[in-house]
């Protein structure tokens, strides 16, 4: 007995000193993560040195400026909630975009998929790649279509057509999706289309001009808008940061529900990357103030403009280009956006 009692305390000993252990080593591990945060915090890790591997890249494919500035040029106040320029990353990745391979069926693979979107007629050949269908029913409707990367354009003259005046066969804004995605699909819908993102904006028209409609009863059309996903947490934007360069515009008709203007631009973002370094968003802010950056967006009427967030995303063009490029978005009152090139000059053909 008295060898069985020796057991069982030793046992309980080891079980004791077994339990302080691994008490021990849990504190230790927590104790050890939490120091690195704040050394990390406090004292981080420099990144290691940009691999800039593709060399120097083209600029970003900015348009002319969608804002005309005043004779003096706006003027710029900060207004963030710090009140502070942001410290933005110091480098970030640069994504070669896949480009399209020739192919001598090219032709023969486009007009199946055109067909698929109502258009029969032989095509009229604009360049190597860009060929055109004609459709006359009304409202007689135009495809420009290319046939190396399956980007198109279709434009009608829907603006005085009396049944879409008159709207009576238009869908409700999910059906419009369902709609737009269908046609969509004739091309192959991409797989990096981010669902959430999608976005429709209801229009009507005035003096032959699209305008915005208060209310689905008063729209005469419906515009969606698919929008790709985030990259490494970053947005992409596009020329028009609240649309898209992929967008249907969805109307009604004589037997329902049509498309009579809609494009397709889309890149092919591949996983071949590398990392490039970046300004900082004083530099950002002091080229926005010397008129250097793309003015984008602005509804107001002031000449200054104050500007209520700073941030870094991608930017993709209706253009062909071989790298996605980061640019520093600024945001300000009245819908006013601004991009500037992210990339160092040093990093930037001239």
């Amino acid at each position: 007995m008295a060898t069985l009692h020796k057991a069982t305390a030793f046992t309980k000993k080891i079980l004791k000193w077994g339990a302080f252990a691994v008490i021990a080593i849990v504190v230790l591990i927590v104790g050890l993560r939490v120091g690195t945060q704040i050394k990390e915090y406090f004292f981080p890790t420099p990144l290691p040195p940009p691999t800039v591997k593709f060399g120097k890249l083209s600029p970003a494919a900015f348009p002319d400026n969608a804002v005309n500035p005043p004779t003096g040029g706006f003027t710029y106040r900060l207004n963030t909630l710090s009140g502070q320029l942001p410290n933005l990353p110091t480098q970030t990745y640069v994504y070669k975009i896949v480009q399209p391979e020739p192919s001598l069926l090219a032709l023969e693979k486009a007009q199946e998929k055109v067909s698929k979107m109502g258009f029969n007629s032989s095509p009229a050949r604009i360049s190597n790649t860009l060929y055109q269908w004609v459709r006359e029913n009304t409202p007689s409707k135009k495809l420009l279509f290319d046939i190396s990367s399956f980007n198109f354009s279709l434009s009608s003259d829907f603006i005085s057509d009396q049944d879409i005046l008159l709207a009576k066969n238009l869908p409700d804004e999910n059906e419009a999706i369902a709609l737009a995605e269908n046609f969509l699909k004739n091309i192959d819908f991409p797989q990096d289309i981010e669902a959430a993102k999608t976005k429709t904006t209801l229009l009507s028209i005035k003096d032959q001009e699209l305008v915005p409609a208060t209310s689905l009863s008063k729209a005469k059309l419906i515009r969606v808008d698919f929008f790709q996903k985030d990259i490494d947490k970053l947005p992409i934007y596009y020329p028009n940061p609240k649309n898209s360069i992929i967008y249907a515009l969805i109307a009604a008709g004589t037997f329902g529900s049509q498309i009579v203007e809609a494009k397709f631009f889309h890149h092919n973002i591949s996983e071949v990357s590398s990392t490039y370094p970046l300004k900082t968003a004083e530099e950002a802010f002091s080229e926005l103030k010397n008129s250097k950056a793309y003015l984008t967006s602005y509804f107001g009427n002031e000449e200054n403009i104050a500007i209520k967030d700073i941030s870094l995303g991608y930017y993709l063009s209706d253009k062909e280009q071989n790298y996605l490029l980061p640019v520093i978005v600024f945001e300000g009152n009245n819908g006013f956006f601004a991009f500037v090139e992210a990339i160092r000059d040093e990093w930037i053909e001239k």
